[in-house]
């Protein structure tokens, strides 16, 4: 029957230690995540504009984040298919 190896102390700290980092980190990012944004009366962007005229501002939308998405990957695709004799793609 095999016995177990014994690990040295130092790596088990270490072990246990950096665990504990990476839970602290994600409840920390969880805590910040759950905050709500604030609700804002005043929008600097309209200032200027008179009472008479009636001004909007389109809702955001993520039209130009899935545009960087799709050039970071048909960049990412490129690079596969440089050279025929290079490819692994197949």
């Amino acid at each position: 029957m095999m016995t177990t190896m014994n690990t040295r102390p130092s790596r088990t700290r270490a072990a246990r230690g950096s665990r504990i980092l990476a839970v602290v980190c994600l409840l920390s990012w969880a805590a910040s995540a759950g905050a709500q944004e604030l609700e804002i009366d005043h929008d600097a962007r309209l200032e200027g504009y008179g009472a008479d005229q009636k001004v909007a501002i389109d809702e955001p939308n993520t039209a130009m984040t899935w545009m960087g998405f799709s050039f970071a990957a048909v960049v990412a695709l490129l690079g596969l298919f440089k050279d025929a004799k290079r490819s692994h793609g197949d």
